[in-house]
């Protein structure tokens, strides 16, 4: 409704799940866990918060650790916060920046 192109709103769409996908595997051990998704318009940029109440945990596995740097190559910037109450990732995009 506030005029993304396509090609804009793949890069939001992954760059939040993205986000997410790393609160579910970084932010817990495995179990119950929750995390916020939060999004709005602001002058003529799209901000998507995404929030856990984990602590941070090492990736498991080898040839890991792209996300971040994915998210930063789609959206124009990308701000990560821990502290004792948890990581807030917070994305952000003026919507059409890339056409001009």
């Amino acid at each position: 409704r506030w005029g993304a192109a396509e090609n804009e709103i793949y890069d939001i769409v992954v760059s939040v799940q993205e986000a997410a996908a790393n609160a579910v595997e970084h932010a817990y051990a495995p179990g119950q866990a929750t995390y916020e998704v939060l999004g709005f318009y602001e002058d003529g940029a799209v901000v998507f918060e995404v929030r856990d109440r984990g602590t941070w945990r090492e990736p498991r596995g080898q040839h890991r650790g792209r996300g971040l740097a994915m998210m930063r190559a789609l959206m124009e910037t990308v701000d990560v916060t821990q502290d004792k109450e948890g990581t807030r990732v917070v994305l952000r995009t003026t919507l059409g920046r890339k056409a001009a």
